[in-house]
Order: C-alpha cells, then structure tokens, then sequence
C-alpha cells in the first residue's frame, strides 16, 4: 500500500489513536448485536502493525476481549507480521489474548531478500526466518503460517520446501498487485511474463501434491481443489462468493480492503469514518456494494468460462482497467493454466478413488 499509486497514507497517522479504537470496538458491538451475528474476525494488519507498539495493541485486544465477554460473541483476532521486531513479549502477550499471527516471508534469501528489505537495503530473510523459528517453537498454537508474495523469478518447488523445511503449518500465496494500468517494476509483468507466474505455480503445486502431507497446507490450492468438490471458495480472490472484509485506517477512514489502492490515488476514500459514521453506513455504501458483490462486474469471457466457480474472474483489484472491473484478471492465463491442472488432477484422484471402492 506503500509503494503503489495511491499515496494517501502520507496525510494520516502513523498510528490509530485510542478515541479510534473507542469507537470502533463501540461500532462493532452495535453491529454485532442488531445482526446477532456469533462471530467476527479483527484483523491486524499494515504496514506493520507491531510499529505501534505494545501498549496500543494490548489496550485494542483488552477492549475486543471485554466485547466479546459482554455480548457472548466469539472474536477471532489475528495478526500479520513482517516478523522484524517479533519477540518474546509480543509473543507472550499474542498467547494471553489467543491472537493468531502470520508472518509475511517470500522464500529463500535469494527471493525474499529481493523487495523485503530494511530501510538501508539489507536482505531481511535471515533475521525473519529466525523470528518464525522463534513463534514456532514456542507458540505453535498461534502460529498460523507465512503470507507469501509469488515472485517468479524464484522456483515455487524451491519455495514450497524451503517452508516445508521449517515446519511451517500454511503458505497463503499472494499474486503481486498489478492491472491494466499498474505494472510495478520489482515484478515480472503478468502481460509480458505471464508464463513464469504459471510456472511458478505449477511447480509449487506439482511439489505440494508430491509431498502430501495434510499438516501442510497452501491455501490457493486447497480453495481450488473444494472448488473441484463443489465448494465454493472462501478466498476474497477466488470464486464468486460475497467479500465480507472492511478496512479501517489510522484516521478512522472506513474503506474496502486495501489491495483496491492499486487502481488510484483516494479509490478507496468513501467519506466515511468510524468516529462520525457507522458500520451500518458502510454497508450501504454503493461503491462498497460493488467490491463485496464481487461476481456483479465480471466479463463475458469470465461468464462463459469453465473455471468460473474456481477462479471466480480473479481478485478484483486485478481486473481494473482504469474504468471498470468488467475483465478478466490479468492473472488470467496463468490462472487458467492453475485451474485446468487442479481440475484435472483432481478429478483423476476422485475417479481412481470411486473405481477403488467399486472393485472392493
């Protein structure tokens, strides 16, 4: 969100303040008990959100905890880390409010140390892989896995066992920002180059499949595979269910989720904030409507696909084309490619399973 076209962060603050927190906890209990909703996930993320420090954070859990005591809902807080100032503290106090915390780690050195690097330009993989061992080894109940950003100019077999090697429970890969009007430099191009995002993707899932093992899981590819079962998925950027996720920045500004920032300086700037609207507001929000119904804006050519109900026209922010989200993803050929290998694998598996039972 930093590096991307909108640079609206510049005006606001680096941290939420108290009367922030105050009243989106005071929102959230609202909301909850009008739509007697029994649970709801608190995600945080960033930037960083360690850089706000411990007091901060604690007082945010303290408030969430008390809510969810009072109103008998059940809050899942979770926590996404570039893992830098990960320490015993920060994790002692992630095991008292039971916050679950993802690390964000691209690969092996050679990859990772690519584009996460520290403010003089030093490779950052060695001191993260450490903090991972660290939460792994001492809190693996709060360990959820790594957010892994597809750089394909790395091998995805490679990047599957180097995080396999270290016992990492989950990689949520991540496709780079890019569409129609937003290529950055620090990756291939998916217009160019879009065969080494499809290689990559195939070797990763040929390397999963291989290594089989259930306490292992890649996201992408187990929502694909429900997908081939009948499942929808559950991923923002796949499938074509509803998108049940809200930003809140550092000002208050209520906003769809923040990927949206790649299609332009203020897109995702609604005029609301959650010290003078409320969620109820947010909600009936036009534009909002369009982000969260999703599978509203989709192409033709996504309409007449067989993969649609896996792949969903791709992540939405990836289909803007400095007008609309009426196009494929420019992901498309290597999701495609990703789906028809799924699909196919898949379907094989299923049928030699049914043969199986049938012949005793």
């Amino acid at each position: 969100m930093y590096e991307l076209v909108d640079q609206s962060w510049v005006n606001q603050p680096k941290v939420m303040q108290v009367d922030v927190i105050d009243k989106f906890v005071m929102n959230l209990g609202s909301y909850l008990k009008v739509n007697q909703l029994n649970d709801f996930v608190v995600v945080l993320h960033g930037g960083e959100p360690l850089l706000a420090g411990m007091d901060a954070v604690e007082y945010l859990l303290k408030k969430l905890k008390k809510m969810s005591h009072d109103l008998s809902v059940r809050i899942v807080t979770t926590l996404q880390t570039n893992g830098i100032l990960l320490n015993g503290k920060w994790i002692s106090l992630f095991k008292k409010y039971s916050v679950l915390v993802g690390i964000s780690h691209d690969g092996p050195a050679e990859i990772n140390d690519l584009n996460r690097v520290t403010h003089n330009g030093q490779g950052t993989e060695n001191t993260v892989t450490e903090k991972l061992k660290l939460i792994r080894e001492s809190a693996p109940e709060i360990f959820t896995g790594v957010l892994t950003v597809i750089n394909p100019k790395g091998n995805g077999a490679d990047v599957v066992d180097f995080f396999y090697n270290l016992d990492v429970p989950k990689i949520d890969f991540l496709f780079p920002d890019q569409n129609y009007v937003l290529s950055p430099s620090q990756y291939p191009s998916a217009f160019l180059e879009s065969s080494l995002y499809s290689n990559f993707l195939l070797a990763a899932y040929e390397r999963w499949r291989e290594i089989d093992d259930p306490n292992f899981d890649i996201r992408l590819f187990r929502e694909l595979i429900l997908a081939v079962m009948g499942t929808s998925p559950t991923l923002d950027s796949l499938g074509v269910t509803d998108v049940g996720i809200f930003v809140i920045e550092t000002d208050g500004g209520l906003e769809p989720i923040d990927t949206f920032k790649c299609c332009g300086e203020d897109f995702t700037k609604l005029g609301l904030n959650i010290c003078s609207n409320t969620l109820f507001d947010l909600q009936e929000n036009d534009l909002i409507k369009t982000f969260v119904q999703k599978s509203s804006s989709l192409s033709n050519e996504c309409h007449n696909c067989e993969y649609l109900k896996m792949c969903g026209g791709g992540y939405m922010p990836h289909r803007f084309n400095g007008k609309d989200f009426n196009n494929p993803s420019v992901y498309c050929g290597s999701l495609y490619q990703l789906c028809e290998t799924v699909h196919s694998d898949i379907s094989e598996a299923i049928t030699y399973a049914k043969n199986k039972l049938n012949n005793g």
